[in-house]
């Protein structure tokens, strides 16, 4: 079994749902249950399943997990372009959001790269 913490994908993969709570917090109250509700969730689930997967026995199983933590970071990115145009997140907020997102996307493609190589 593998410690997750250690993973430098899992470290930016927290920092970036950290900072997307808490551009949440400022999100009009008619979104607690919509928007915001969405974006937590499948902010959390980046994390979440890198954790999750690298827990698990088998390098076929841990690479299924970061391809799910990837299709998250894909709907995270959705609904921040969403929330972006609707006028709940500055340009800069976006922008900010936005390099943590990438920076996770690629430190998990390079983590399933390396899984996937050996």
């Amino acid at each position: 079994m593998s410690d997750f913490r250690r993973y430098h994908a899992y470290d930016r993969a927290l920092a970036c749902c950290l900072a997307l709570y808490q551009a949440t917090a400022t999100f009009p109250q008619t979104e607690r249950f919509g928007l915001v509700q969405q974006l937590r969730r499948s902010a959390v689930s980046i994390p979440a399943n890198l954790a999750e997967g690298l827990g698990k026995p088998g390098e076929r199983e841990r690479v299924r997990y970061v391809n799910i933590a990837l299709g998250s970071a894909s709907e995270v990115d959705c609904l921040l372009e969403i929330a972006h145009r609707l006028g709940y997140l500055k340009a800069a907020q976006y922008a900010d959001l936005g390099i943590h997102l990438v920076h996770t996307r690629k430190l998990l493609c390079g983590l399933r790269r390396k899984m996937s190589d050996g």
